[in-house]
């Protein structure tokens, strides 16, 4: 990113290896204002239904086969 800056600021001024020093020192000192996010996902999954109808919601499932 520092070179970046150093070759952008180049192109305006007539010193270019004092604008790459300047690019680069500002991109080893800069913070950076971005984080990683994590994603969650489930490891298991509860099915409610009503009591009559548990029997046929195993089976269901075990046809899924998940």
């Amino acid at each position: 990113m520092g070179l970046f800056i150093g070759l952008v600021l180049g192109m305006f001024s007539t010193n270019l290896a004092g604008s790459l020093v300047v690019g680069l020192t500002v991109g080893l000192v800069g913070t950076r204002d971005f984080a990683s996010t994590m994603q969650l996902v489930a490891g298991r999954y509860d099915v409610l239904c009503e009591p009559a109808q548990a029997e046929a919601a195993r089976d269901m499932l075990a046809k899924l086969a998940i």
